[in-house]
């Protein structure tokens, strides 16, 4: 759906009883926050990036628009039975653990120069803006009531003369879509077959 098609659901529905509905930047706004706490939840968009490693150096810092690890991979001999070895993550007690020590750097304690490590991780959702009303957004339509919900929680959680027992049934909503979604299985919550992706791809 485009971001229009969806303002416009958002202002007939959740938001039709408001003033604010037709304030287009906030209710963007509002839009722009859902998709994020529903990407937070949901591993909707994951990418890979290959770190070389090199002598001396455990601090690597990872792309601008990583949010989090969900998997980690090593070279394996060509030899190998198999295609790829994957690594702990934030293991304190484990040397092969890849630790986060920010929000954007992972520490390799230890290294080999020249190897190289996958890292797969869930990225940031695009943020959108007025310019972007005829863009398609990247959130499967299965998401599309938790993201109503959400956008209806934030506007009247913003509104002083609003109860707050009906604005925590929004939110209350924006759960029960949620949980409908993993129930329903509509979208996996699995590793998606990522060592199959970082063998495929040529990592190894």
């Amino acid at each position: 759906m485009t971001l229009q098609e969806i303002v416009d659901l958002a202002t007939n529905t959740e938001l039709k009883q408001l003033s604010l509905k037709n304030d287009i930047t906030t209710v963007i706004s509002y839009v722009n926050l859902g998709i994020l706490e529903l990407y937070k939840r949901f591993p909707i968009e994951t990418k890979e990036t290959v770190l070389s490693l090199a002598d001396g150096v455990s601090i690597y810092t990872l792309p601008d628009d990583c949010m989090y690890i969900v998997a980690a991979y090593d070279e394996v001999p060509e030899a190998s039975q198999v295609n790829v070895r994957p690594l702990p993550i934030n293991e304190e007690d484990n040397e092969l653990s890849i630790n986060t020590v920010s929000y954007n750097e992972v520490q390799i304690p230890l290294t080999t120069e020249g190897a190289n490590i996958s890292i797969i991780y869930v990225a940031y959702p695009v943020m959108y803006n007025e310019n972007s009303l005829s863009e398609e957004v990247a959130l499967p339509r299965a998401m599309l009531d938790p993201l109503l919900a959400y956008v209806g929680y934030k506007a009247k959680s913003s509104i002083d003369n609003i109860p707050q027992g009906e604005n925590n049934v929004h939110y209350q909503q924006y759960e029960i879509a949620c949980n409908k979604i993993d129930r329903l299985g509509v979208f996996s919550r699995d590793d998606m077959k990522m060592s199959d992706r970082v063998s495929n791809r040529g990592f190894i």
